[in-house]
């Protein structure tokens, strides 16, 4: 039960910094100065397909479920890109602001600690800030890894240790039945 506890939380924990691994990669490969003008301008930005294909390109190779630029505008925080095909979040659609997301826009990559909910799933999810020419967040990167992937192989690990422990009690009795002869 400890084994699994242990192999579980180092699950978790490397998802999350897998996620967080990727959304800084991402974010490092995006030119503040473009994004800023897709922030700026959404579909009808220059850079709106540029960066939409860097973004893709990550989802594609990352293991992740969703990849997508967000924005701090005003009072509200919303989705500037989002790379899923089948129902993207549109242009300036206003998100719940997350605590995580705040140690990104002060300029440090995060995760939130507990899977969150939302229309789209349950998911750990990563932020990364896009920097500006002048050091400023411009955008940040979000990446969603999906919480039932995770449970999925946590459930793996512990039928595999319990298969594990029942066969090493087997052998035990065994060996010991042996040995009492």
């Amino acid at each position: 039960v400890v084994a699994g506890l242990q192999v579980s939380k180092a699950l978790r924990d490397q998802v999350k910094t897998k996620g967080v691994n990727i959304a800084s990669s991402a974010a490092g490969s995006l030119e503040g100065t473009e994004v800023l003008d897709v922030v700026n301008n959404g579909t009808e930005s220059s850079y709106y397909d540029k960066v939409y294909n860097q973004l893709t390109v990550f989802k594609n190779n990352g293991g992740i479920e969703y990849i997508y630029l967000t924005a701090a505008k005003g009072d509200k925080f919303v989705y500037i890109l989002d790379t899923d095909p089948e129902d993207p979040a549109a242009y300036d659609e206003e998100l719940e602001f997350e605590d995580d997301a705040v140690k990104a826009m002060l300029g440090e990559s995060s995760v939130n600690q507990e899977p969150t909910s939302d229309e789209w799933g349950k998911y750990f999810t990563a932020w990364a800030p896009v920097m500006g020419d002048g050091g400023e967040v411009v955008a940040l990167v979000g990446v969603d890894i999906d919480y039932d992937e995770v449970v999925a192989i946590e459930q793996n690990v512990i039928i595999y240790i319990a298969i594990i422990c029942i066969v090493t009690y087997i052998v035990l009795l065994i060996v010991l039945i042996i040995i009492s002869k």
